[in-house]
């Protein structure tokens, strides 16, 4: 009778610890289960959206295709190259090493754009003063460049208020754009230059 009685006990005492077990393993199982591994997707960036048939128009008569950095215009392009996409009529200013045209976007809405060259004649900057008809033209130009420049560089690599900048090494182009003016007046400026040319541009 003892015997059994220690049999009954010892069979307790082992479903008793054959039950924690099974308890403590249930709950490691759901704590790696609630923290599944990292995986190498879980860290890249998703690629910014662009498509330039979905542009403004205005937009479009300023990059003119998606194509090079600009206009067609890529630092290996040359003051010919230059005077071969833009009309001579256009031209307001001219100098040693810079040529000014007056680009019409719409009715209302017009853009000094800046070429300037080293003395090889080659382009080494591209400044463009857009001049909206309002705000909310601005506001939509502002946000289109922002999505063309993502697609072709990255995001930016400094956001300071509403002047983004974006410093590309791999194609050796820096671009830096941001709103100007006031209640009254509603421009955009936007400088592209060669990483590898001096200050002096």
């Amino acid at each position: 009778m003892c015997k059994l009685i220690l049999i009954m006990k010892m069979n307790s005492l082992f479903f008793f610890w054959l039950m924690i077990f099974f308890i403590i393993a249930g709950c490691d199982n759901n704590i790696e289960d609630s923290n599944p591994p990292e995986t190498p997707t879980d860290t890249i960036a998703p690629q910014p959206v662009f498509n330039y048939d979905l542009m403004s128009s205005s937009f479009k008569e300023l990059v003119k295709n998606d194509t090079a950095i600009i206009r067609g215009i890529d630092w290996n392009s040359t003051l010919s190259d230059v005077s071969s996409i833009e009309d001579s009529k256009t031209v307001v200013e001219q100098g040693d090493d810079y040529i000014n045209y007056l680009i019409p976007i719409s009715t209302n809405e017009q853009c000094d754009l800046i070429y300037y060259f080293n003395e090889a004649a080659i382009v080494q900057k591209i400044e463009l003063n857009i001049y909206p008809q309002n705000e909310a033209s601005r506001a939509k130009l502002y946000e289109e460049f922002i999505k063309y420049f993502n697609f072709k560089y990255g995001l930016p690599t400094s956001e300071i208020s509403e002047v983004k900048i974006w410093n590309h090494s791999e194609s050796n182009t820096y671009v830096e754009i941001r709103m100007l003016g006031n209640s009254k007046i509603h421009d955009l400026q936007i400088d592209i230059k060669n990483l590898l040319v001096n200050d002096n541009f």
